[in-house]
């Protein structure tokens, strides 16, 4: 061990080059699920430790089309996609810490029929949420997109 002397009389012992285990960047693990679609630049999920961040899910089918015009029948889609990707860790929605709500219209997001969807697949587990209406998604057919936070339960 050698010692660092500072201008204010402190010394620092240094304990060689390398950072401890726990202060070191953690390995990334991309997800891609095979029955998704492919996004050019993204993963479908990046795992870091014990947690999974979630790229936006959307209604769209395996080929990158959306599903339908009908908000809820979109939800649908995108919730499927987004338990796709959880399952590929082991996880499930009581897993989810956070997650960010896109639509195009606020309104029709709040209609019974979307809402008993998400009810579906949510149920009980409460998650903390952002809820954002924005002018458009990336395809202009979209209503609909969610992204989610996660805390992996143990291996």
């Amino acid at each position: 061990m050698s010692l660092l002397r500072i201008s204010t009389g402190l010394f620092i012992a240094i304990a060689g080059l390398t950072a401890p285990a726990s202060a070191r960047a953690q390995a990334l693990e991309r997800i891609n699920p095979p029955e998704l679609y492919k996004y050019g630049t993204i993963s479908q999920a990046v795992r870091a430790g014990n947690l999974l961040f979630v790229s936006g899910q959307v209604g769209t089918d395996k080929d990158g089309e959306p599903v339908s015009i009908i908000m809820s029948e979109q939800v649908e889609q995108a919730l499927k996609n987004l338990k796709t990707v959880l399952a590929t860790q082991n996880a499930d929605v009581s897993h989810i810490a956070k997650t960010t709500i896109y639509v195009t219209n606020i309104s029709e997001f709040g209609v019974s029929q979307v809402q008993e969807v998400m009810k579906k697949y949510f149920g009980d587990a409460k998650r903390a949420g952002t809820l954002v209406q924005v002018g458009a998604l990336a395809d202009p057919a979209l209503k609909f997109e969610i992204d989610a936070i996660v805390v992996l339960p143990g291996r």
